[in-house]
């Protein structure tokens, strides 16, 4: 009686459907049904979601063809998370325009990149606010955050906003993150326009854009460790590359040197997080005392000040020498050092 059961048991369950391939499938669908941004051609732009990332894998990903199918699951969350969000804003009444199917599409043949901002916030006609959304792992350190290549997105995002719209007055933005396992879970970072980072992104995207092969630009994954995850990393050849030191192999895991070296990385992270987080948090600080006309200001339990700092005395050595100057005599060699550098091991 046990055996008959489990076998009609058994037989049940292998008449099910595929569900997996069936999502995948049904979503693949609706994604191709939508076609919000195929007015144009993505491939003519350094796009403000990527310009920040590995300049080879943008050329490979605009010039070749891959047989490795890309996972667009991260993708698919970040939609998700970003409709969560915005339904959730726009209930409770902030003047969010511009999201979801009515997102800004901008595209600037002059700085050669494109973007698409997640909303613009309007509680102040002149005072509009960039928006962007995100998830992240929930593994992720929170002091880690916003991620550099964020912020570049959000800059160039309000740069194109304040070139190519009525919102010319634009001159700060938002990063909100969502805890893909704990929507209640959320970090928000404030960022004020910054000009010199488009003018930067738009030289990295015609750099990338008129490079016919890439051969001259820089396998930049491999110290990021994205290589790893990159469809093109056979044809880029780092994994031919592989590390300088051949020894460096996975025999190290576990070890106490192996520790050391992941907290060391960790730890840079969150040292250049919070270099970043504390130039936004500078210039929000600066601008309102300046706005107060003040040079001292108590702030809860802190006493905020601005003080002068007199400029560096130094002396113009070329035009010494193009004056006939000889400083050779006066010429002095530090002492040598060794300088640490921590890059990807791509044979691990």
């Amino acid at each position: 009686m046990n055996k008959d059961r489990r076998e009609r048991t058994s037989k049940l369950v292998e008449d099910l459907e595929d569900l997996k391939t069936l999502v995948l499938r049904g979503r693949s669908l609706i994604e191709a049904a939508g076609g919000q941004f195929d007015h144009y051609d993505r491939d003519k732009y350094g796009n403000a979601s990527e310009i920040g990332g590995c300049i080879r894998k943008q050329w490979y990903d605009r010039n070749v063809d891959t047989d490795v199918e890309q996972d667009w699951g991260f993708a698919r969350r970040g939609s998700h998370g970003e409709k969560y969000v915005v339904e959730s804003l726009l209930a409770a009444n902030v003047p969010l325009l511009h999201t979801l199917n009515d997102q800004l599409s901008l595209q600037d043949d002059t700085s050669s990149l494109s973007a698409t901002p997640d909303g613009v916030m309007l509680y102040d006609e002149d005072d509009p606010v960039a928006v962007e959304i995100k998830t992240i792992d929930p593994r992720v350190n929170p002091a880690t955050l916003p991620r550099g290549d964020h912020v570049t997105q959000l800059q160039v995002g309000i740069d194109l906003i304040r070139s190519m719209t009525k919102y010319s007055g634009m001159r700060r933005g938002i990063i909100l993150y969502m805890d893909a396992s704990n929507f209640n879970v959320l970090h928000q970072f404030n960022v004020l326009y910054d000009a010199k980072i488009a003018r930067r992104m738009s030289r990295r995207a015609k750099t990338m854009l008129r490079s016919r092969t890439p051969d001259a630009l820089d396998r930049e994954g491999k110290s990021t460790g994205a290589c790893r995850y990159c469809s093109h990393k056979e044809r880029c050849g780092v994994i031919a590359a592989g590390p300088i030191n051949q020894k460096v192999t996975r025999s190290n895991r576990g070890s106490g040197l192996h520790a050391s070296v992941s907290l060391y990385v960790s730890a840079k992270g969150d040292a250049d997080a919070a270099k970043s987080t504390m130039d936004a948090c500078k210039a929000d600080i600066m601008s309102e005392m300046e706005k107060r006309n003040v040079k001292r200001l108590p702030v809860g339990e802190h006493v905020v000040s601005l003080k002068p700092v007199a400029g560096r005395t130094g002396y113009d050595t070329k035009k010494a020498i193009a004056d006939g100057v000889n400083l050779e005599p006066y010429k002095t060699t530090g002492a040598s050092s060794v300088r640490l550098e921590v890059g990807s091991n791509t044979a691990a």
